[in-house]
């Protein structure tokens, strides 16, 4: 992902993943809550562990490219997607709009903002509270008496959102999808383990205030780092609207080259291509070919390159993209050559 995919295209606020979570202190209180309320709160198509335990949290974090500084805090559950084990978050709020847009727009996490705080340690105990317009909604409180491994925090799996894209216009479909995440350089430096007790105020538009069924049992403290890496989409569909959009049919880049007259510069574009970047766009390699067989005339070029691309937009995107543009230019100094875009076609009545 280039950071020019992200909004506003011309100024971006931050960059692309991967986010380095620089440094994190978390305070977890688990609790048991309402089943019905679990059941309320789960986005299908997951489904809710068999369990009626809750955690809630609160951190202070700095993950970069979009926060330095910032407090966080919500709900974690423990779901189920096709069998596989996961952990979602129902509910998150968090002090910048940075993260909030890296959150919301790329992963499809719920986040809201909140009120900027800090987490307090006295003694053996730590103390935490999430904020919003002032008003508390979170208060947790623990106090800590042995360390422990961090995977006797309950949170199994991956981390799983369903993102929803609603559609301005209601004659177009919104759009949902299933967004896996794995953490990867997980690292958490000490976890410490005790009793906690939690309290719920001010819900705002949430019903948080409706899941608490007891006041807090297990808590966990531990200081960490890892990298959100890009996710995966399991799945998407598409929701609701009177008129289903048509198949993007694709565009096309062909590259002609009629000579090659500095082939170890030419080596050196190959060598410095950006893949990553290239496959990101949703690039593809159709034919790159020295030996065609003619059919019909004369065929005066070395070489031919079709690149496939998901749409326009995409080609372009990569085309002009900080990462292709670095080695552009040895291309073009090393060989003489064409090259264009074309649009694909969904049928031959478009003609």
């Amino acid at each position: 992902m280039s950071w020019r995919d992200l909004m506003p295209a011309a100024a971006p606020p931050f960059g692309g993943p991967p986010y380095r979570m620089l440094d994190c202190s978390m305070l977890f209180v688990e609790f048991e809550a309402d089943r019905a309320e679990i059941e309320r709160i789960t986005p299908a198509p997951l489904q809710p562990a068999e369990h009626n335990r809750l955690i809630a949290f609160i951190t202070d974090d700095a993950q970069m490219s979009h926060s330095f500084d910032f407090h966080e805090g919500g709900i974690f559950q423990e779901v189920v997607y096709q069998g596989r084990p996961a952990v979602t978050t129902p509910y998150i709020w968090t002090s910048t709009d940075t993260s909030l847009l890296a959150g919301r727009e790329l992963y499809g996490m719920p986040k809201l903002l909140c009120d900027y705080g800090r987490l307090t340690l006295a003694a053996n105990e730590v103390h935490g509270t999430l904020e919003r317009f002032g008003h508390k909604m979170i208060e947790a409180h623990g106090v800590f008496d042995r360390l422990v491994d961090p995977a006797d925090i309950p949170l199994a799996g991956g981390l799983v959102y369903v993102r929803r894209i609603p559609s301005p216009d209601p004659a177009w479909p919104h759009i949902e999808q299933v967004v896996w995440i794995e953490l990867e350089n997980y690292e958490i430096s000490e976890c410490w383990a005790g009793r906690g007790t939690l309290q719920f105020g001010v819900g705002g538009s949430s019903r948080m205030t409706h899941l608490l069924a007891s006041p807090g049992s297990s808590a966990w403290y531990a200081k960490g780092s890892w990298d959100l890496p890009h996710a995966k989409i399991l799945d998407e569909r598409r929701i609701g609207g009177s008129q289903a959009p048509a198949p993007d049919p694709g565009a096309y880049a062909v590259l002609l080259v009629d000579g090659i007259d500095d082939l170890e510069l030419y080596h050196r574009y190959e060598a410095e291509f950006d893949r990553k970047s290239f496959e990101a766009h949703g690039g593809e390699v159709l034919v790159l070919s020295e030996e065609p067989d003619v059919l019909e005339g004369d065929w005066p070029f070395r070489r031919l390159v079709i690149l496939k691309f998901p749409s326009t937009a995409a080609l372009n995107a990569w085309y002009r993209s900080p990462e292709y543009v670095l080695v552009r230019g040895l291309r073009e100094q090393a060989a003489r050559q064409r090259m264009a875009g074309f649009p694909g076609l969904a049928s031959l009545s478009e003609r």
